[in-house]
């Protein structure tokens, strides 16, 4: 009698199979009604962790500036005073912003090691390759997905690397990706500081940002206001384009920026293809997350952008940081194969340039 009760309270104790399935689609129906606000609380901390980057960026920025009086150069043209410097030194490096700020990031060491003031990029690279290849959180958005350097290979991104030897007969190495890159121009990106006068600024003919190659920007010279200008902003590494293809941006590069035959960082003007100061530098010329493809998908590389849902983060020149909408305002007369060439005229390129007399407001 005992052991015929046991069996039966087993029997009872067990789920029938309709049980079990009315079970596993209410679990089905919680995980699918949770899993968008798990990724969304995710994507909401790793938002939150970029920021905390840039600001730490903005910061060091500011040190910089008040320790030299002027921010770092976007990077710095090694060839000055070097008549020795020929085309042999194709692909050697060139230091860039990244490089000089990184005392001011409690990257103390890497800067030590690194010597910029002492030996040459591509020296520097020759001797701590590892150091010049390695990820560096505090310049990485937790959203990109990119590698921790860059693939110098044929096609891939040759132009985000640099020789480990001076003149001629180096490998070609991949630099650290970094996902910021500072602000430099309204339209294509150009070498030198926009030098026209504030009733004719054309972006077209050099930098109307707050950098440029030896740049030497002070504070004092972003008349339109710090809070209205961007100093710095987000790239990411890739991004996918309506055509459901993979488009690469490269992101930024960090330390160095390659050389073009000899000429200092390559830049559009000199007919460079994806290399030398747009690893460093961006440009709002196409606006903030441009559709890939487009009629200017190779010139759209030197755009700003993020995995961020609806625009990117930016750091004004104050040191806050703002996130900007793609749909924020950019005009530009020139299309296709040809880059922007319009006067500086639209919101996007009012907070880019330093002294276009353009104070925006709400934005």
């Amino acid at each position: 009698m005992f052991k015929s009760h046991q069996v039966r309270s087993r029997r009872s104790a067990a789920f029938t199979l309709i049980e079990l399935l009315v079970v596993i689609a209410i679990i089905a129906t919680l995980v699918a009604i949770l899993l968008p606000a798990v990724q969304q609380a995710r994507e909401a901390a790793r938002r939150s962790s970029c920021k905390n980057n840039l600001k730490q960026l903005g910061l060091a920025m500011h040190n910089y500036h008040d320790t030299y009086n002027t921010l770092p150069p976007g990077a710095i043209d090694e060839r000055n005073g070097q008549p020795a410097w020929t085309a042999s030194n194709d692909n050697d490096g060139h230091w860039a912003w990244s490089v000089l700020v990184a005392p001011f990031m409690e990257m103390n060491a890497v800067y030590d090691t690194l010597r910029p003031g002492q030996l040459k990029a591509s020296q520097a690279m020759a001797a701590h390759q590892s150091i010049m290849q390695a990820r560096y959180s505090m310049f990485r958005c937790p959203s990109d997905v990119g590698p921790d350097s860059q693939n110098p290979g044929s096609g891939i991104s040759p132009g985000h690397a640099i020789d480990n030897l001076s003149g001629a007969g180096g490998t070609n190495l991949g630099l650290s990706v970094s996902n910021y890159v500072v602000a430099a121009s309204g339209a294509d990106l150009r070498q030198q500081k926009l030098n026209e006068t504030s009733t004719s600024l054309h972006p077209a003919n050099g930098c109307s940002g707050m950098f440029w190659v030896n740049s030497n920007c002070r504070f004092a010279d972003v008349q339109d206001g710090l809070s209205n200008t961007i100093m710095l902003g987000e790239r990411q590494y890739e991004t996918f384009g309506t055509d459901g293809q993979r488009y690469l941006l490269h992101g930024g590069t960090m330390f160095a920026v390659r050389d073009e035959n000899g000429g200092g960082p390559g830049a559009r003007e000199t007919g460079g293809s994806e290399q030398g100061f747009v690893s460093a530098a961006g440009s709002i010329g196409f606006g903030i997350n441009p559709t890939f493809p487009n009629s200017g998908t190779s010139y759209s590389k030197q755009s700003f952008g993020s995995f961020h849902k609806g625009g990117a983060q930016f750091v004004m020149g104050d040191g806050s940081v703002r996130f900007l909408s793609n749909s924020l305002q950019v005009n530009r007369t020139a299309t296709g194969s040809t880059p922007p060439v319009n006067r500086i005229d639209s919101l996007l390129e009012y907070l880019v340039a330093i002294s276009d007399g353009q104070v925006m407001g709400e934005f």
